[in-house]
């Protein structure tokens, strides 16, 4: 059975809530157009402006996110209004947009990030670009979606598309076409043709991925018997006897997640594809082994975020892949990032303008190279068609970027006199590495002291002396205050000869959690005593500094024993580790009201055994801890 069961729709929001909106469009728009309630409206137009995004029509999808707006003013259509501006290139709309979310919301983290990306993509240039793009529509388009290009045998390539097919004459209600199946055509578009069964099916079928011989493919295929719990697992097959064995799944995950996109790098020994295995879309990979497969591994966090990652292509030890939370022009943008010679994938590098646009780019594909000049295809659902499809393009040097950079070059290759020095600040969250743009910079040099604001990005910037030594310090409230010192002589490296130099640095803030206990690392006891170690000092002089910087805030200060031993011995033991503790950082100058002192003995340990003599010492020792954690 394919998708397309109608399950007695009852009106146009339980069509949306079936994912069937294609179906929910129609519906929605009669039912907006004889509603009188100014609220109901608002939530008809809300459900179309999501329905239209669903099927990649963004022109409509703003234009009724603006009327439910109008109708009822609420945060999530403002939010959904000011992506579905970014989507559509409407840069400095969606820039107003976050504005005003960031300062009507708690999420400052992520409308600043936003604003601050809108800002910057709207002073993007094609001439930025290393290459020059020629790009048009291909031939092999129809009024369906095309999308997912793949190189395939005799300068042939296979693409998906939703066009009517010989496999099943039912409508996919998401998107009111066909199935997509994948079909076969020449690089020109001169001819195009339904690919092999049993590939091909009734279901839905996705962009493959063939070895390098062509007799091993990996695919896409969604099968269910409605769309709330349709599941898109990996597929492969083989090529043996001129046909195509019946495909098998890769189950790498559970059920209930959907996976796909596959391509094959590193002589076809890793797979890598896109999973939703923790809400959002990641790339993930797996390598090759006798008779399977590893299990599947998430790539490094620099390449993945916390919004979707999808549609890996290849070229040679070249991925390429597209981001829609990475910085870039809205919707999905495509990345290219390549593995280096100590075996880890590079950073992330935005394709830029105009390859990239504000709408969805993925699935970018090179099928011929000369020296300084290549063309493939890609996958795009830019336009007003609301529909995927494929377009060509050729790419050729930017000769004249490329001998600008080699003459501003050789100028900085000419010994120059150092004449400024700049201080470059980033403050950035210690959990998620988000910029923290309501930090205070309080800043010491000499007898000068100035509080500064960071920008929308997070940063400060400012020019400084090479005599200048430096104490700043970052506080934001919520957040733990800490300080760095700057000795600006000593930050210029050794026979540096340039005219400027830029001293970077990182401030990372942590959040400051009431109540939850933090070990302190190699703080040690001699047996039966509980004076301070020598080796024990760098810890406890650690948390001193940290309540110097933060005089808010108020701790107590714990010690825990094992199990072993009386419970009224251990607990007076540890009540007098703690207080010598304490006693050690009231010394170093911390108020004795600011910080108390807490035996628990072996009342509260880390680990538990089911017997005290089953624990390994390794479990002791973890049971034995100093711990402190914020009162108020």
């Amino acid at each position: 059975m394919s998708c397309s069961i109608n399950k007695g729709i009852k009106n146009g929001a339980h069509a949306y809530q079936l994912k069937q909106y294609h179906v929910a469009i129609d519906m929605l728009a009669d039912e907006f157009a004889s509603e009188k309630n100014d609220t109901k409206k608002a939530e008809i137009a809300f459900l179309l402006g999501d329905s239209y995004q669903n099927v990649n029509d963004y022109s409509n999808s703003v234009d009724w996110f603006n009327t439910s707006l109008k109708l009822f003013d609420r945060p999530e259509t403002l939010h959904e209004l000011a992506y579905a501006f970014k989507k559509t290139e409407q840069y400095g709309k969606a820039a107003n947009a976050f504005s005003m979310l960031y300062n009507e919301s708690d999420n400052k983290e992520l409308y600043g990030r936003e604003l601050q990306v809108c800002k910057e993509v709207s002073a993007w240039s094609e001439d930025d670009n290393d290459l020059i793009y020629r790009i048009n529509s291909a031939t092999l388009n129809s009024t369906s979606s095309e999308y997912g290009v793949v190189n395939y045998i005799d300068d042939q390539i296979l693409f998906i598309s939703d066009r009517p097919s010989e496999y099943g004459d039912e409508t996919y209600k998401w998107t009111g076409n066909a199935f997509s199946d994948m079909y076969i055509s020449d690089r020109n578009g001169r001819y195009v043709e339904p690919f092999a069964t049993p590939i091909n099916s009734e279901h839905n079928e996705g962009p493959p991925c063939f070895n390098k011989n062509f007799d091993e493919i990996f695919f896409t295929r969604c099968v269910s018997e409605s769309l709330l719990n349709a599941h898109c697992r990996l597929y492969y097959a083989y090529y043996i006897n001129d046909e195509w064995t019946e495909p098998l799944a890769l189950n790498f995950f559970e059920e209930n997640t959907n996976y796909g996109n596959p391509t094959l790098i590193v002589n076809d020994s890793v797979l890598v594809f896109s999973a939703n295995i923790s809400g959002n879309h990641d790339l993930y990979y797996a390598e090759r082994q006798d008779g399977g497969w590893s299990e599947a591994i998430p790539m490094p966090d620099y390449l993945n975020t916390n919004g979707n990652e999808m549609f890996p292509t290849s070229d040679g030890d070249t991925l390429y892949y597209s981001s829609d939370q990475l910085v870039g022009l809205g919707g999905l943008d495509i990345f290219k990032t390549y593995i280096k010679s100590d075996g880890k994938f590079s950073r992330p590098v935005n394709m830029g303008l105009p390859l990239n646009s504000g709408y969805d780019d993925f699935s970018y594909v090179v099928t011929e190279r000369e020296d300084n000049y290549f063309k493939g295809f890609f996958s795009s659902n830019r336009g007003s068609s609301g529909t995927d499809d494929v377009f060509n393009y050729q790419a050729s040097v930017n000769i004249e970027k490329k001998e600008k950079e080699e003459a501003e070059k050789r100028k900085e290759e000419e010994p120059a006199e150092l004449k400024e020095i700049y201080l470059a600040l980033k403050i950035v969250s210690k959990s998620n590495g988000l910029p923290l743009i309501d930090t205070k910079l309080a800043i010491k040099n000499g007898p000068s002291n100035t509080t500064e604001d960071v920008d929308n990005a997070g940063r400060y910037i400012t020019n400084v002396a090479l005599e200048d030594k430096l104490s700043i310090k970052a506080t934001l409230e919520g957040y733990y205050a800490n300080s760095i010192a700057i000795d600006v002589a000593s930050e210029i490296p050794p026979n540096y000869d340039k005219s400027s130099y830029t001293i970077n640095k990182t401030i990372e803030l942590e959040k400051i959690i009431i109540g939850q206990e933090i070990v302190l690392d190699n703080i040690y006891y001699d047996y039966d005593k509980w004076n301070i170690r020598t080796d024990a000092e760098p810890s406890l002089n650690a948390l001193a500094e940290k309540l110097i910087d933060n005089p808010q805030i108020r701790v107590q200060l714990s010690s825990h024993t094992d199990c072993r031993g009386e419970v009224d011995y251990n607990e007076q033991l540890s009540q007098k580790r703690a207080q010598s503790a304490v006693d050690f950082i009231i010394a170093k100058g911390v108020s004795a009201n600011r910080i108390i002192a807490k035996g628990y003995g072996e009342s509260s340990l880390a680990i538990t055994c089911s017997n005290c003599d089953d624990c390994s010492e390794d479990d002791h020792q973890k049971n034995r801890r100093t711990t402190f954690k914020v009162l108020e």
